[in-house]
């Protein structure tokens, strides 16, 4: 037994009726509060109906009456407040911190054995998710409303980042999207260095240097610490003889060339690659922020990402090493990756610092506009039946992958809770 399955018993009332606390007195909930998930009792303002009167108050719950004790709430005057103790076993009577006896509901024997048994196989499951030999039994409009809700979650959770982004630079807009495209280009591996990058090479200064491709390829290698050693080759050559010139001019400050990472990466994805793509994003739409924060249709955001990176970079995954030949421009998966991790939390920063209360259906219907993500996750989500058909989906199956299947939080999600109640 878990509190957390006690906690969906209280919440949606999943227990045998009539009621009665462990005095002999009748129990009626009239309201089980509200969740509280912060420091204090479980639920708050609840309305219990306990014999003759009707109390308003908080419900606290556990296992054992017991663990009353051992958490301290008997000293703690934050649980002054409850009304009612739900457990699971009680093993003693418990008093609030004046002295004062709390009734005590008992759910033991009180609920269906079946949700018990589905829920202990769902958390000792080792397939994919916990719920795979059940997930077929879904209906197709029980999953849907949930993924729309998950992909808005997603949507807000990771537009923290930006959001510090914005608070780093002052409320400048147009800094803080370079910095988030920075972090786009860099991929997950190399996001974090790919910021710093940017954050050592200041707009204006690279927009002062945008008609220039080779200048702004010397500027971003030699800040991303691959010009420290002696030129391997003529394109080198140039680039640093250009790199020494603005170091000195805007006493530049390069980072080190061990912070990028390179193992078990495709070449197209090697920051070397990536980095002369952000510098030809940067070379041909020299007014991106005004115009990425305009678009409105799929097909006019990939194209503002269809610029050539240098021939150089077509043929080399680094200084001196030619290879196979590599896509002259980003592929759509890669613009994808860039538009729903960076440029959608962005456009959802940008609305709530507008004093915007509901910018997450524009984007969502943005969302469901694009194509869906093809990646390890989705794919093993089709083995389970559940096909993405759009980014709002494959979006919204990431989220629900992470932040439930993965951690076993199948009460707390809607599907999880479907399959439970299933007759």
């Amino acid at each position: 037994m878990t509190e957390e399955f006690l906690h969906y018993l209280w919440r949606f009332q999943l227990i045998d009726q009539p009621l009665m606390s462990m005095d002999g007195e009748y129990l009626e909930v009239v309201s089980p509060g509200i969740r509280n998930h912060d420091s204090g009792p479980d639920y708050l303002n609840a309305r219990i109906r306990i014999g003759d009167t009707l109390w308003a108050g908080d419900v606290e719950i556990h296992v054992k009456a017991s663990d009353w004790m051992v958490h301290a709430h008997d000293v703690d005057r934050a649980f002054g407040s409850v009304i009612l103790h739900v457990v699971h076993e009680g093993d003693r009577e418990i008093c609030r911190p004046d002295g004062q006896s709390i009734p005590t509901l008992n759910l033991s024997g009180r609920y269906d054995s079946i949700l018990l048994s589905r829920y202990e196989n769902f958390l000792s499951s080792i397939s994919w998710i916990p719920c795979a030999n059940s997930l077929l039994l879904m209906e197709e409009n029980q999953i849907k409303p949930w993924l729309n809700h998950l992909a808005e979650v997603r949507i807000s959770r990771r537009s923290g980042w930006i959001d510090r982004l914005f608070i780093d630079n002052q409320g400048h807009a147009e800094t803080s999207l370079y910095h988030c495209l920075a972090a786009g280009y860099g991929l997950k591996v190399n996001a974090e260095p790919f910021t710093w990058l940017a954050k050592r090479l200041d707009l204006r200064m690279v927009m002062r240097h945008q008609d220039e491709l080779l200048s702004l390829e010397a500027l971003f290698f030699g800040q991303a610490g691959f010009l420290n050693e002696p030129a391997v080759d003529d394109y080198q050559a140039s680039l640093l003889e250009q790199y020494h010139f603005f170091k000195a001019k805007y006493h530049l400050e390069p980072l080190e060339k061990h912070i990028w990472k390179f193992l078990r990466m495709r070449p197209a994805g090697f920051p070397t690659v990536r980095i002369a793509h952000f510098a030809a994003f940067l070379h041909e739409v020299a007014d991106h922020p005004a115009r990425l924060l305009k678009w409105q249709e799929p097909e006019s955001i990939f194209s503002m990402f269809g610029q050539e990176v240098s021939p150089y970079w077509q043929v080399h995954y680094h200084f001196g090493k030619a290879g196979h030949r590599l896509p002259a421009t980003l592929g759509k998966d890669a613009i994808l990756n860039i538009v729903l991790n960076c440029l959608i939390p962005f456009r959802y920063v940008m609305a709530l610092r507008a004093g915007e209360q509901l910018p997450a259906p524009e984007l969502l219907e943005m969302m469901s506009h694009l194509p869906a993500e093809d990646n390890t996750v989705t794919r093993s989500w089709r083995q389970c039946g559940i096909e993405a058909e759009t980014a709002l989906e494959s979006q919204a199956l990431l989220e629900l992958k992470n932040q439930y299947c993965n951690l076993k939080n199948c009460l707390q999600c809607d599907i999880g809770r479907i399959i439970l109640s299933l007759k």
